[in-house]
């Protein structure tokens, strides 16, 4: 919902620059004169600010990269912040017009308050379910092992029974052949 106001004030900046680039002419003038970097271009700065406002409100509308598209909504609304304070009187009134300072002073704090919240903890139950599936995992790894350990240990003495097994009956054949033999004659 923060970034509606952004994505909407940078549409129409973008479409109709005239009107806002007036009001931002004086200001860019001084700051021009003063500071060789900042570009004396009022429409161009307009249409500036509308495709920030746009790109940053379309990252804080998606959830990506919120701190840095709180930075970019943040210098968004300083040449706004600057226009609505040059057209203050001495008395505090603004000289015509809604008072617009204070929804941008909010928005700017808004703004701010975003960029600046800590990263949120997961919840208890997902903290749980996390540590849940890392102890099943653990557990199906162990018992994994402990089967292919007993299936070698199984095949280790079905192949030694086997071959017990094998002698004792080669043994009782043998018996039984002498056994035979003794009690018929030949």
């Amino acid at each position: 919902m923060l970034a509606v106001p952004f994505v909407l004030s940078g549409v129409q900046q973008l479409r109709e620059p005239g009107p806002p680039a007036d009001a931002l002419a004086p200001v860019l003038r001084r700051l021009s004169g003063r500071y060789p970097w900042v570009p004396d271009d009022p429409e161009t700065v307009v249409r500036l600010q509308g495709a920030l406002g746009v790109a940053g409100g379309a990252l804080l509308l998606l959830g990506w990269n919120r701190r840095l598209a709180c930075a970019a909504l943040a210098v968004h609304m300083v040449p706004n912040l600057l226009v609505e304070y040059r057209l203050r009187g001495e008395d505090g009134e603004r000289k015509g017009g809604s008072d617009r300072l204070a929804r941008d002073l909010g928005l700017l704090g808004a703004v701010l308050m975003v960029a600046t919240e800590p990263k949120k903890r997961p919840s208890s139950l997902r903290r749980g379910a996390g540590e849940l599936s890392k102890n099943v995992s653990k557990g199906a790894e162990d018992l994994s092992k402990s089967v292919s350990k007993n299936a070698r240990n199984v095949s280790k003495s079905v192949r030694g029974g086997t071959r017990e097994v094998r002698a004792r009956s080669r043994r009782t054949v043998r018996r039984a052949r002498t056994g035979a033999e003794r009690l018929l004659p030949r």
